[in-house]
């Protein structure tokens, strides 16, 4: 999942919402408890990369290089399958 920040004086509302759809997604994929044991590091949207049951899940930002001012982008992935895969 990818959130893009254009505006980043706007971003606390969508960021939140992505806060809820990445902890909602990891629910549906794994389980409960990966929300339960992952949801510090998902609320502080602080990069990470963890494992879980088949797979990894992450969360990384990447700051625009140029154009928009302070815009940036955050992904969330859940990857199945072992890290070398």
């Amino acid at each position: 999942m990818k959130l893009n920040i254009n505006d980043p004086a706007k971003s606390q509302e969508v960021e939140d919402i992505f806060i809820l759809q990445a902890m909602h997604l990891l629910e549906k994929a794994v389980s409960m408890d990966a929300v339960e044991r992952l949801k510090m590091q998902i609320a502080s949207l602080s990069p990470f990369e963890a494992a879980i049951p088949f797979g990894t899940v992450s969360l990384r930002r990447e700051n625009y290089g140029g154009g928009i001012s302070g815009g940036y982008s955050q992904y969330f992935e859940i990857k199945r399958g072992s890290a070398g895969s």
